[in-house]
């Protein structure tokens, strides 16, 4: 109920152009109009959206009848904090309102996905003669109808605008900088009770979870990225792996997807108003033994199917001819019963991703009814089994748990099991007030991933805890923090984790306090701070929206704070280290011996071709002999030294890198030095020209490539909340050019720079564009190389640290050449360096540098792409940078040849072990025109490829 302006946040509002902008409370006799307005105490789900640099949320508001949901319009002070700046209602006018919103999410295109939960059971109530009080009766107050409760029939709610089948759907709003809105029910996801819709990385799968009795599983497959409106429904079947009666905590199952018949948004619309149950389906009565038939859930006549859905018991029905998709679209959880989908689950929640293990997270409130063998809470009972599959056999748990689930590379669940579960109160002292033991979860309900601290948040909605609590689920640990309660008779509803500019938020919800028990502690609870001069002191009792934070930024990466394993390059001879294997790049950290230590692989990359005689280290020489023989280019990186006693000075190393391409007569203009100290880069203009004038100065702040950070040397210069290094600007071995806008550069004739990709990239409009940093080179006439493409693993979470300014817009793998086109059509890079060359070798024949129709003899032309730029391709939405792509990997006549834009960094780092003989050979086969060797010093001076000069991760 606070007030911004002429709104009330909160405030049931009616259809538009209704003489009462707000409907109204009933009156104390309970069957006319009060004067009261209606103000929600409810809300859920709240989504925080990043809209061409400005801030927004949206809001549902869960109960009464109708539903709600606000559009907010949001600051963000320097430190973080948010406060609302304007408010409003979002019109549903066009779509017959809003039913009973419950959580949400929010789509990698920063859309809001909302929900209609506890659909309207439309064969009730078209086969009821009377409504009488209820929810529909309630809901008819968004026409300004308030019926007397004996009078009130279908008939009158017809009359009034009502009709079933148009609510119980996911809907979308599209929110634009100037504060408008376009919101849209998702007809052709279907009916059923949606908790919230969840869109997978690929923009194109959402999972939909279905909160009630004997519900179920789906997904929906949208035709184009990012457009939901038109698709295929699925449904999943379950199939047990776990004993029967087993556990709840030990339930294991595989996971079978079946397609259903979908209707196309256009005829579900046609159909609302016009199609009742018994369009759809005949039905009768299943028999039981009361019946005589001596035959339990079966249907008397052939051609029915006995289903058990929805808490509707067992239903014998029959589809009619030529209604299959509108009878899968209207009345979608009762055809998945018809199609043998799994329909025994009970109170289906919240549902989250965890893109960097590919796991789905999701909650039942209780494990009972349905998911038990013919049992309820343990005693026996035909109810929910009755002509339904008895797929789910397991022990009652009402407590609840959280489901994973397995998924392959189609975004696919594959299989499932119980993550953790509550556990019943036994003991006589408390139970009565706290069923579940209050050291674990109770009644689980809605969860999300904070994917890079490998954490998932779960919330509680329930009344067998006292008070509602949010906890903290270590993934890697298993162990359960308790972040968070509400007040007494509250429950905590949709837990989030939002990221807004620098700053991430922990978005939950408390609903109710005092309502659903203990209200008589009300009159207890401190008194609540006003939200705005506008508003009243709210009641205790009153329902609020907030968050847990600002938190400066995380981006994922590795805490490199625990465990360490150093063996230096200096400590070894030539001889020794020619001994040694390359590795896969990685650590765990956690480990307590060196071995344990080596064993980190990212999931994203492979040991196969790091085992047995695999993974050859290469001297410095050897690497040029090798690029020689393939005739590319070279460019070597000048690592940090560590000197030991009668080592080489430093000065005769910066020349020894160069000396060994003179001897291999190896032309200067093929070769590009690189460091990340630039008095590097100046010694080699100064005393190995012409080397020195293509040295590579590799930007060692890390910075957001914003002009507001430019100039500064202080430890805030350039903010850790993106992931980026406090670097000293003031020293010449950490130097940025933006300090000085690129003057050092110009004076001390540097003609090249490489800054990883954040640095260059900045998002506007919903699209990449060049940072202030690009647009300052540019200016300047420095070249610019980029690192490093292919390095980070699948871009569904927004794609890490390399990715840092433009995680809000990154979020499939098909953005790497939407990302790699503006590098170089608008940045104009004149490289990039990629763990998988391919990709960029692509890409430059494509659009910077074609061959066709030319053969040649040279056994190392043309290059080997492999399937991946087409799967890139593929997850790309719809663009004219896509159809140049198609038209070009469709044209047999182009010949890949190797192209100088694409660096093997590493050589191909991301499957073989970096800086080994395979990792270059496989660089250059995929069409690396220049090969990277970092360079380090062994303890008798000889120069080695290896990245860290000291660390076990490489």
């Amino acid at each position: 109920g606070d007030k911004f302006g002429a709104e009330y946040a909160a405030g049931v509002t009616t259809k538009a152009g209704t003489a009462d902008k707000y409907a109204m409370q009933w009156a104390a006799d309970g069957n006319s109009k009060g004067t009261e307005k209606l103000v929600s105490n409810d809300p859920d789900f709240t989504s925080l959206l990043t809209i061409d640099g400005k801030f927004f949320s949206v809001t549902h508001f869960e109960t009464p009848r109708p539903g709600a949901a606000y559009l907010s319009e949001l600051e963000q002070d320097d430190k973080g904090k948010l406060t609302v700046k304007a408010t409003k209602a979002i019109d549903f006018s066009t779509d017959g309102g809003l039913w009973i919103p419950c959580a949400g999410s929010v789509t990698p295109w920063m859309t809001h996905l909302g929900s209609e939960e506890y659909e309207p059971n439309a064969r009730a109530f078209y086969e009821s003669t009377t409504l009488g009080k209820g929810s529909i009766r309630d809901f008819m107050r968004y026409w300004g109808k308030y019926e007397p409760e004996a009078t009130f029939t279908k008939e009158k709610a017809i009359a009034g605008g009502f009709y079933p089948y148009q609510y119980g759907y996911p809907w979308e709003t599209v929110v634009k900088s100037d504060f408008t809105e376009t919101t849209k029910k998702l007809y052709s996801h279907g009916r059923q009770a949606w908790e919230l819709s969840y869109v997978m990385p690929d923009s194109r799968t959402v999972y939909g979870t279905d909160d009630g009795t004997n519900v179920f599983f789906t997904y929906f497959k949208a035709n184009t990225a990012k457009d939901l409106s038109a698709g295929t429904n699925y449904c999943a079947k379950y199939t047990q792996t776990s004993a029967a009666t087993s556990e709840a905590k030990d339930w294991t199952a595989t996971i079978e997807w079946i397609a259903m018949p979908t209707a196309t948004h256009d005829d579900v619309e046609a159909a609302i108003k016009t199609t009742t149950f018994a369009d759809l389906f005949d039905s009768e009565t299943c028999l039981t033994d009361k019946s005589g038939a001596g035959a339990d859930g079966v249907c008397p006549t052939a051609g029915f199917t006995s289903v058990n859905t929805g808490g509707y018991g067992c239903e014998c029905l029959k589809v009619k001819p030529g209604k299959e998709a509108l009878a899968g679209t209207l009345e979608k959880r009762r055809y998945a019963g018809y199609l043998g989908c799994t329909t025994e689950f009970r109170k289906w929640e919240g549902i989250t991703y965890d893109s960097k293990n590919k796991k789905i997270y999701t909650a039942l409130s209780a494990v009972q009814y349905g998911m038990e063998d013919n049992m309820k809470n343990g005693e026996a009972d035909t109810k929910y089994d009755l002509g339904g599959s008895n797929h789910l056999r397991m022990k009652h748990n009402t407590c609840g748990c959280v489901m994973e689930m397995e998924v392959d590379d189609n975004f696919l669940a594959t299989k499932a099991k119980m993550l953790a579960c509550g556990t019943i109160n036994v003991d006589e002292a408390t139970k009565a007030v706290d069923k579940c033991v209050i050291t674990g979860m109770a009644s689980p309900d809605n969860v999300a991933m904070i994917g890079e601290l490998d954490q998932l948040i779960i919330g509680e909605d329930t009344s067998s805890h006292q008070n509602d609590l949010v906890w903290i689920y270590d993934l890697k640990s298993g162990a359960m923090t308790r972040i968070g309660s509400t007040p007494y008779g509250s429950e905590t509803t949709s837990p989030y984790w939002h990221t807004l500019g620098n700053y991430s938020y922990m978005t939950f919800v408390v609903q109710h306090p005092y309502g659903e028990s203990d209200a008589n502690k009300a009159a207890e609870a401190p008194v609540l701070a006003k939200t705005n001069a506008e508003s009243a002191a709210p009641p205790a009792t009153a329902g609020y929206v907030g968050y847990i934070g600002p938190f400066p930024r995380v981006v994922a990466a590795v805490s490199r704070t625990s465990a360490q394993a150093r063996c230096c390059t200096s400590d070894l001879t030539l001889a020794e280290f020619k001994t040694l294997r390359g590795k896969m790049d990685g650590a765990n950290y956690q480990a307590t011996t060196a071995a344990a230590y080596q064993d980190g692989t990212s999931k994203t990359r492979t040991d196969m071709y790091a085992a047995g005689s695999h993974g050859k280290l290469v001297t410095h020489k050897e690497s040029i002999a090798l690029i020689q023989k393939w005739g590319r280019k070279a460019t070597p990186e000048l690592k940090t030294y560590t000197k030991g006693a009668g080592m080489l000075e430093y000065n005769a190393v910066r020349a020894k890198v160069v000396q060994e391409y003179k001897d291999a007569s190896f032309s200067a203009e093929n070769v590009w030095l690189q460091s990340f100290n630039v008095a590097d880069i100046k010694w080699w203009i100064h005393n190995e020209a012409p080397f020195g004038a293509q040295a590579v100065y590799l930007d060692n702040a890390y910075c957001d490539g914003s002009a507001s950070t430019a100039g500064r040397n202080t430890a805030s210069a350039y903010s850790d909340d993106i992931g980026c290094k406090n670097a000293d600007l003031g020293t010449a071995e950490e130097y940025s050019p933006m300090r000085d806008n690129f003057q050092l550069f110009k004076d001390h004739k540097i003609n090249y720079v490489a800054p990883p990709m954040q640095m260059l990239i900045a998002v506007q409009n919903g699209k990449y564009v060049p940072s202030d940093y690009a647009k300052a080179a540019k200016a300047a006439g420095v070249k610019i190389i980029t690192w490093t493409l292919e390095r980070s693993g699948p871009l569904g979470g927004g794609g890490g640290w390399y990715y840092g300014t433009s995680l809000s817009l990154t979020n499939n793998d098909g953005d790497k050449f939407e990302l790699l086109h503006v590098l170089h059509k608008d940045v104009g890079v004149v490289g990039v360096f990629s763990d998988w060359p391919a990709t960029t070798t692509f890409y430059a024949n494509c659009l910077i540098q074609q061959t066709k129709n030319k053969c040649t003899n040279n056994p190392l032309y043309p290059a080997t792409l492999g399937p991946r730029p087409r799967y890139l391709i593929d997850d790309m939405a719809d663009s004219d940078l896509k159809n140049m792509l198609n038209e070009c990997i469709q044209d047999n006549t182009v010949l890949y040849t190797p192209q100088d834009f694409s660096i093997g960094h590493r050589g191909a780092a991301m499957m073989f072990p970096e800086h080994t003989e395979e990792s270059y050979i496989a660089a250059m086969e995929m069409g690396a025109g220049i090969v990277e060797c970092d360079v380090a010093v062994t303890k008798d001076g000889e120069l080695v490829c290896r990245h860290d000069q000291c660390d076990l991760h490489t």
